[in-house]
């Protein structure tokens, strides 16, 4: 009993131990924090300082560059790193603006040397212009005078004379179109002739309204055409002061291109349509692009479609239309020209505007760097006054939020401290009383101990004899089981040895009857089996009963005297089913 307690005292001892040093444990992960913590802020407390003294430095360095400059003597002492990173950028923006100015005069030294050559090709597209006008005007001229003294109306004189009149208009035809090919390669040559082309198409005319009935005389542009060709070889730009667009009224017909000039007084003496009707002009001109500009090819398909008009009135339109469209030709040509002179002075003279206002805003710039440079500093400085009073807030702050954690830390400290302290002597006296009654108990324990010594001797010795008695009483019980277990184990091994043998004899049958063994009959194949031979046997019972039956049944009936039905009606018997028995 006293052991027993003793061991439970043991165990409670055991488990105190157990959470104290748990509790030890604790707390040195605690302490370990802690440590952590102070060695932390101990290093933001030096980078604090570390960054006092930067801002200290940044405060001298700053007051003495305003005392500098108060004293005007920052001209003759090393800029700033700003200053000079802001000098950098200013130079790097300067050579761009440089390298961007040089390209754009190259583009347009090479846009002036494109716009000369195209004035050389539209030269000499001219020159090539005016020798076909002079050879067309000849063969014109050779062949009005011819066909006044003999052409007839006759369709064979008629054909004749339209070929010969009109093979330099056909000449004429081809001429633009391979101008216009010429115009299209040129790139922005083509959009001008476009726009000139929709300007005559759109400009008014005053005179044609007058003169739309006005019949066209063959030869009466000849002198005309001669002018034009001369008038040609001139300047292509408008007479000086000349400010407004070819498309004005006659009025200003001398600030006008010679040959829009001519244009135009042709459009007034003879119309627009040549003195024919628009729906006529419109036919005419259908049919004429439908046989791509040849008047020959026309002709016919003309006075088809004109009841109206005769063979001859078809052939003198035609040529009007070849005059048309020579001086309309020659007047885009001088248009184009006199655009494309007009657009090469109109960019010199942008450029030359661009490069006087480029050279002024460097000159001004460079005037007014001085002043901007003083109003950049000024302006540095006081950003960074409010930079170092911000700053410096903000270490004001974070010091004080320092120190108050601070000693917010220590009486956190001190009341740990004080806790642990307390908690010791509290466990110091907890162990001290344990101790002392785990001593009584165990002085109390050893007294009865040997209080009772004495008295265990007689008791123990009556045990001894007990216990002899019954260990042989034991011993016997033992033997009669063993006895028993051995006879029991005998049966079982009997029991095992006869089922085996049974389950061997089976499987030896089962064996034979597996692989039977028979000798080799032949004739066995054409007898019949066992169960024929025992249906075949039984179909003889059942034949002999059936005899016996009728002759009983006969014996009977002769001695009753009476008749019995023999037969019964039943359904017939298929033919497969016949000879089976059920």
């Amino acid at each position: 009993m006293e052991n027993s307690e003793w061991f439970r005292t043991n165990k409670g001892l055991c488990v105190a131990s157990s959470r104290i040093t748990a509790e030890l444990k604790k707390l040195a992960d605690a302490s370990q924090q802690l440590s952590n913590l102070d060695a932390a802020g101990l290093c933001a407390h030096q980078q604090c300082g570390a960054l006092f003294a930067t801002v200290a430095d940044a405060k001298l360095r700053l007051a003495a560059l305003q005392k500098q400059v108060q004293q005007g003597q920052h001209q003759q002492l090393p800029a700033p790193t700003f200053i000079q990173d802001l000098a950098a950028s200013i130079g790097s923006f300067t050579e761009l603006l440089n390298s961007l100015k040089a390209q754009q005069r190259q583009q347009y030294a090479s846009l002036l040397q494109q716009e000369q050559q195209l004035l050389d090709e539209l030269g000499t597209l001219q020159l090539c212009v005016e020798s076909i006008d002079e050879s067309s005007s000849q063969t014109a001229a050779g062949s009005y005078l011819g066909g006044s003294a003999s052409c007839s109306y006759n369709s064979g004189n008629d054909d004749g004379c339209l070929q010969d009149s009109f093979s330099s208009a056909a000449c004429r035809e081809d001429s633009p179109s391979k101008l216009r090919g010429q115009r299209s390669a040129g790139g922005s040559v083509s959009k001008s002739s476009t726009s000139i082309n929709s300007m005559s198409r759109t400009r008014p005319s005053t005179a044609t309204a007058t003169v739309s009935n006005a019949q066209y005389v063959p030869g009466s542009t000849n002198s005309r055409r001669s002018s034009s060709n001369n008038s040609s070889r001139t300047s292509l730009a408008p007479a000086a002061g000349s400010g407004r667009d070819s498309s004005s009224s006659g009025s200003c017909s001398s600030t006008l291109l010679p040959e829009v000039v001519a244009y135009d007084e042709f459009v007034a003496q003879h119309g627009a349509t040549g003195g024919w009707h628009p729906d006529d002009h419109k036919t005419f001109v259908a049919l004429l692009r439908r046989s791509r500009g040849d008047y020959s090819a026309a002709l016919a398909p003309i006075v088809d479609a004109l009841p109206g008009k005769s063979r001859q009135a078809v052939i003198t339109h035609s040529r009007w239309h070849a005059d048309l469209t020579e001086l309309d030709m020659r007047r885009r040509v001088a248009l184009v020209n006199w655009r494309t002179a007009r657009d090469a002075a109109k960019a010199a003279r942008q450029a030359e505007a661009a490069t006087l206002q480029d050279a002024q805003a460097t000159l001004q710039a460079q005037l007014q760097a001085p002043d901007q440079l003083d109003k950049e500093v000024r302006a540095l400085q006081k950003q960074a006054v409010a930079q170092w009073k911000a700053e410096r807030a903000a270490q004001e702050a974070q010091q004080q939020w320092l120190e108050e954690e601070r000693q917010r830390w220590q009486r956190q400290q001190q009341a740990e401290q004080l806790q642990r302290k307390r908690a010791e002597l509290k466990q110091q006296i907890e162990v001290a009383k344990a101790a002392k009654q785990q001593a009584a108990a165990a002085a109390a324990t050893q007294a009865g101990y040997q209080a009772r010594a004495g008295q265990l001797t007689a008791v123990q010795q009556q045990q001894q004899q007990a216990q002899a008695l019954a260990e042989q009483r034991v011993a016997q019980r033992n033997a009669a089981a063993m006895a028993r277990k051995q006879q029991l184990l005998a049966a079982k091994e009997e029991k095992l040895a006869a089922r085996e043998k049974a389950q061997q004899q089976l499987l030896e049958q089962l064996q034979d009857a597996a692989t039977p063994k028979a000798a080799r009959d032949p004739g066995r194949l054409l007898s019949g089996t066992a169960a024929a031979a025992a249906r075949a046997a039984t179909a003889a019972a059942e034949a002999e009963e059936r005899q016996r039956q009728a002759e009983g049944t006969a014996a009977g009936r002769g001695s009753m005297g009476g008749g019995f039905v023999l037969h019964l009606g039943h359904k017939a018997v298929p033919a497969w089913a016949s000879g089976m028995r059920l």
